[in-house]
């Protein structure tokens, strides 16, 4: 992320190339070295050559990917050593000039050169979590509720496309807690390796108690990803929406994550009298009208 890493463990190698797209002719001294960084720093075992050694080397570097919330750096870096002897003093030097190179070790040349050694920036997974309430009929729901995330690529009949999510997978149901004192569903943290808006359809599910009035409100959570300017790091921005037409149409925007809020249907229960006296089977049916 621009800054020197404090987590170790990063590897990287360095390689001989036997044959140089460069037009030189190399020796070959079949260097195969692995390196694991330490407070920032990757330090290889030293490179040592004898006056039989003279001549040019070249040897490639990279960095090794290994699991973690990173996009590793895949600069390709090459190493081109002159090893010679000085034929007055009989000194043997050995000089170093390091360029970026590729994957294919393409010929390198003078605007590949870089000044000083090789620096590699991963860049950490930008995160944002993801959580909302439930209620029943007004207050923090002591009974569980399920409810869907869909990652979406379009709404508004395709006015508003998205970049589809394949970093993050998603559970067949999330479920509120009745324990905590908002009743939150907790979806997660979501990660994301590159730039761009991704977006998520939330639904409560499984509505099959005939006793209680459902929230069918659909929300859209759209996570805005941006790259710094120097494009070092990446930051995720959450904004959760109201839908409209069952979820397709992205509707006004909201200033917090949003609540479902079920209702208890309840039960109306009423008594007629005839003459001051209970009626029975046996008295005229009378019919009644409920207005709110």
């Amino acid at each position: 992320d621009g800054t020197t890493a404090n987590t170790n463990g990063f590897r990287f190698s360095l390689k001989s190339i036997a044959t140089s797209k460069s037009g030189l002719t190399l020796k070959n001294n079949n260097v195969d070295k692995t390196a694991t960084s330490a407070n920032g720093l990757v330090n290889f075992d030293k490179l040592v050559y004898n006056t039989e050694d003279v001549g040019t080397y070249e040897y490639v570097m990279k960095e090794t990917a290994v699991a973690g919330d990173y996009i590793f750096d895949d600069t390709v870096y090459t190493l081109r050593v002159e090893v010679s002897v000085d034929p007055e003093t009989t000194i043997l030097t050995a000089k170093g000039t390091w360029y970026r190179g590729d994957d294919s070790v393409k010929a390198v040349t003078e605007n590949d050169k870089i000044e000083g050694n090789p620096s590699f920036n991963n860049i950490s997974f930008a995160t944002t979590d993801v959580s909302f309430n439930k209620n029943m009929d007004g207050q923090a729901s002591k009974k569980a509720f399920d409810f869907t995330v869909q990652n979406v690529t379009s709404m508004n009949n395709g006015a508003l496309v998205y970049k589809a999510d394949v970093l993050n997978t998603f559970k067949n149901k999330y479920t509120n807690s009745v324990v905590d004192a908002n009743s939150t569903v907790n979806v997660g943290t979501l990660k994301f390796s590159e730039a761009g808006t991704y977006a998520y359809r939330v639904a409560e599910t499984n509505k099959t108690d005939k006793s209680i009035k459902y929230d069918n409100n659909v929300y859209l959570l759209e996570v805005l990803v941006e790259a710094s300017a120097d494009g070092k790091s990446l930051t995720a921005t959450p904004k959760w929406y109201k839908t409209e037409n069952a979820g397709l149409i992205r509707g006004a925007a909201l200033n917090t994550a949003p609540v479902f809020d079920n209702a208890s249907t309840g039960k109306l229960t009423v008594s007629k009298t005839v003459d001051g006296a209970p009626a029975t089977a046996n008295t005229k049916n009378y019919k009644f009208t409920v207005t709110k």
